[in-house]
């Protein structure tokens, strides 16, 4: 069984490579399954070796229905 390390490595992995290649419907079914998770925070705030978070990544790269659609729900 992969640990909780393991599991938040792939997590950054597969969250930011969705924004950055703008799979907005991968992240929004990522991040539905994630919601119902104890370490839902945590988890959206993993950040890469840049020190950035999926959030951020979607910024930079002006994916802008990554911000909307996926991200915008989580700032309530």
């Amino acid at each position: 069984m992969p640990s909780l390390k393991d599991a938040f490595l792939f997590a950054r992995r597969v969250l930011h490579l969705s924004v950055v290649h703008d799979q907005v419907e991968a992240l929004s079914y990522l991040l539905d399954v994630i919601s119902t998770m104890e370490e839902r925070r945590a988890i959206l705030d993993i950040r890469n070796k840049q020190q950035q978070t999926a959030l951020h990544l979607a910024a930079l790269t002006d994916n802008v229905d990554a911000v909307i659609v996926s991200f915008l729900p989580w700032s309530c």
